[in-house]
């Protein structure tokens, strides 16, 4: 005799290293049905962001779209933002719909945090996403560009705020950037 016991629903909120790897360890698990909420259409690998932004990795080698990531499986990706929860009637309420759960499970990840300074964010360009890559590697490139010395010179002044992994690989690979593409630059 076939198991009927029905699937139950299993939501989770966030597609960074945690969502992702739950969904893929659940992913053959018949008892649950899953959907991944995020976001993004992607998965990516935050440690390799220094390499987008200083132009040594396109942002393609260091991500993944969820839908290719899950086109084989059980696992449906929602690309939605979650607005509120009703635990009591087991729905979460998105920007672009509703949709109902039996477990929640949330992988939101973090966010920037300035420490009570969020002046500091009219001027600083966090490492968080691929977009943040992104917006420091157009700085640069503006910066190439760029006839008038003095703009320029604030073009590729930076301060490193934060000692840990990026914070030093981002130091180097801007060190690496000046000896190795800003020769030609006149700074003066």
């Amino acid at each position: 005799m076939k198991n009927c016991t029905p699937q139950k629903h299993l939501v989770i909120v966030g597609g960074g290293f945690a969502g992702l790897n739950l969904a893929q360890h659940l992913i053959n698990d018949k008892k649950f049905r899953i959907t991944l909420i995020a976001t993004n259409n992607y998965n990516y690998f935050p440690p390799l962001l220094y390499q987008v932004a200083t132009s040594f990795l396109d942002p393609s080698s260091i991500s993944a779209p969820f839908r290719k990531l899950f086109r084989r499986s059980r696992v449906h990706f929602r690309y939605a933002e979650v607005m509120s929860v009703d635990t009591d009637l087991h729905l979460l309420y998105l920007n672009n719909g509703l949709i109902n759960y039996d477990f929640l499970v949330f992988a939101a990840g973090s966010k920037v945090n300035f420490y009570g300074n969020e002046h500091f964010l009219d001027h600083a360009v966090p490492m968080k996403t691929i977009d943040d890559a992104l917006r420091m590697r157009n700085i640069m490139e503006k910066a190439v560009i760029n006839t008038d010395p003095a703009e320029r010179r604030k073009l590729l002044t930076t301060v490193i705020a934060g000692g840990g992994p990026t914070g030093v690989e981002v130091a180097g690979m801007l060190a690496e950037m000046r000896n190795t593409f800003c020769r030609g630059i006149i700074l003066n």
